[in-house]
């Protein structure tokens, strides 16, 4: 099998840690190598000239939230049209609403109880506002704490059924991973 990597492009340090820690481990048999890079912080001819670098050849995918668009398409459409060319749009997932909702999607009603928190049966509308009064709410004091106390306890087959873009990112890009991670539990 030819050398093969995986470029996941995230908006900042909060996606960061959570494909890191949730999605990267996921993808170690499929890749080679799987690098994660955040990119609102770079000049789009920089993120441009990279994807387009022979010595970074290897499978590109982007992810950002929806933020106010009327829909995936639109998103997609801008997040190409603006950063990401030569990527194309079927490369491109949305987050609705932010990456927040992908973290508490993953948590089940024991998830939730450990956490001190109330269980959310659905993620699809929540945003980063509401995810931050759960975090006032609870009993930790930073904000990267409580996240990385999600992402222990993360599942992506209970953030399936809690979020439908994560959804649709995991039937999508993760079909072999998810029952790699039913048989580790």
């Amino acid at each position: 099998m030819p050398f093969s990597r995986l470029f996941i492009w995230v908006e900042g340090r909060d996606d960061s840690r959570f494909f890191e820690s949730c999605i990267k481990p996921l993808l170690k048999d499929k890749y080679d190598k799987v690098l994660v890079r955040e990119y609102c912080q770079q000049p789009k001819d920089q993120i441009k000239k990279f994807i387009s670098a022979p010595s970074e050849r290897g499978h590109h995918i982007v992810f950002a939230d929806i933020d106010g668009q009327l829909c995936v398409t639109a998103k997609k459409n801008q997040i190409t049209r603006t950063r990401f060319g030569r990527v194309g749009t079927e490369n491109v997932f949305v987050v609705v609403q932010e990456i927040e909702s992908w973290y508490l999607a993953g948590l089940d009603a024991e998830g939730f109880a450990q956490l001190g928190l109330r269980e959310i049966q659905s993620t699809d509308t929540l945003k980063k506002e509401q995810f931050d009064d759960l975090m006032d709410n609870s009993s930790f004091d930073s904000r990267v704490v409580f996240m990385q106390e999600i992402l222990k306890l993360f599942s992506v087959e209970v953030a399936k059924e809690k979020n439908a873009s994560f959804r649709y990112f995991a039937n999508k890009l993760l079909p072999e991973a998810q029952s790699a991670e039913s048989q580790n539990d």
